[in-house]
């Protein structure tokens, strides 16, 4: 499908996009196959939005979508998530796809989550591991753990290095279960 996406700012370099996965857990009516997801950061916006794959696209689809209309984000079924630190951190400038790494906070099927880096913290940078729900139309707020948790902060694993700097976050993939135990693994270069 062609989806022009309207109402989020370019980031400073790039607005990150990824396969999400199967982010919510839907699968097509046509045959049963799982619907796979696509996320995309608005890293002026500090936020990431994913949009659940829909069955009836095809390569001929042309759609435009308001990403700051809630009624359109609802008839998308776009989840959403902030970070919402007062300051601009780039979060959403890559994302990709980590596979079904954490449970699912709804308990229902099992989905696959994604990945989001941070490029600023302050002077370090972070990875999240945002899990996959089935919860579309929905919006998690991420803060600094500095007061108060959001539900969302709960759910997140946060990897942050052990030094600053370094250009930690910039590349980083999912991959196959590389230490043998049944889940999928995230590796960062």
């Amino acid at each position: 499908p062609n989806l022009l996406i309207r109402g989020s700012s370019a980031g400073f370099r790039q607005t990150g996009a990824c396969s999400a996965g199967n982010f919510n857990g839907d699968v097509s009516p046509f045959g049963g196959q799982p619907l796979y997801d696509i996320a995309f950061g608005s890293a002026q916006d500090d936020r990431v939005y994913v949009i659940a794959g829909d069955p009836t696209w095809t390569a001929d689809t042309q759609l435009t979508s308001d990403m700051s209309d809630p009624d359109e984000q609802a008839a998308y079924a776009v989840f959403t998530v902030d970070l919402d630190v007062g300051t601009q951190e780039r979060f959403g400038d890559y994302c990709g796809s980590a596979g079904d790494v954490l449970p699912t906070p709804d308990g229902a099927v099992a989905t696959d989550d994604i990945v989001v880096s941070e490029l600023f913290s302050g002077s370090d940078a972070a990875l999240y591991v945002i899990p996959g729900r089935t919860t579309a139309g929905t919006s998690g707020v991420l803060t600094l753990l500095d007061g108060a948790l959001t539900d969302e902060d709960e759910l997140v694993v946060r990897l942050r290095p052990d030094i600053q700097g370094g250009g930690f976050g910039v590349i980083f993939n999912s991959a196959d279960d590389v230490t043998g135990d049944g889940v999928p693994d995230v590796v960062i270069v």
